[in-house]
């Protein structure tokens, strides 16, 4: 692209210039959106349910180290959850936390059920002392689209990995769950 070619006016299509791919254009403004997905899955489907599906020490993957710029070998506190809505799985969300950010460990350990948002937010502004340092977007293994956050917390740092669920798959996750 030459510096005389618009850019593109729709997230479908910016996605699709910076990562060569496509998704539907509610899926990307999903994954554009500045604010909390909670709050972006809730305005789009009605109310939004957290399901913690994992949540202890566990290996840094080597993409994860990268970001948190933390070597491999050491374990991280890490959060897994679905966010669900009207019925489905919307998103699964990956939460980790390096050994050395106790306070941030102590206070993702209270949140329970509750979204990370009610940690990261006050409505749609990010909390005094939250930062948000870096954010990539792109797909998967599965080929679902997915975005990384790096955030601050008083200092700390937390990596957000968030996945949007394929809307072909079935829900896997009981109703009464």
């Amino acid at each position: 692209m030459n510096a005389s070619t618009p850019l593109p006016t729709t997230p479908e299509s910016l996605f699709a210039l910076l990562h060569g791919q496509r998704g539907r254009e509610e899926d990307v403004a999903l994954l554009c959106a500045d604010g909390s997905m909670t709050q972006a899955l809730a305005a789009r489907f009605g109310t939004v349910r957290v399901l913690r599906t994992a949540e202890g020490w566990q290996l840094l993957g080597a993409g994860e180290a990268r970001l948190l710029a933390r070597p491999c070998r050491g374990g991280s506190w890490c959060r897994e959850i679905l966010l669900l809505a009207a019925g489905r799985v919307r998103l699964r969300a990956r939460t980790v936390i390096p050994a050395d950010a106790q306070c941030l460990q102590r206070a993702v350990r209270r949140l329970g059920d509750r979204p990370l948002m009610d940690l990261l937010f006050l409505g749609r502004r990010l909390r005094p002392g939250v930062a948000r340092t870096q954010r990539c977007f792109g797909r998967d293994r599965d080929g679902n689209l997915a975005r990384v956050t790096l955030f601050t917390v008083a200092g700390e740092p937390l990596l957000l990995r968030e996945t949007l669920a394929d809307e072909r798959a079935p829900a896997n996750v009981a109703p009464g769950v």
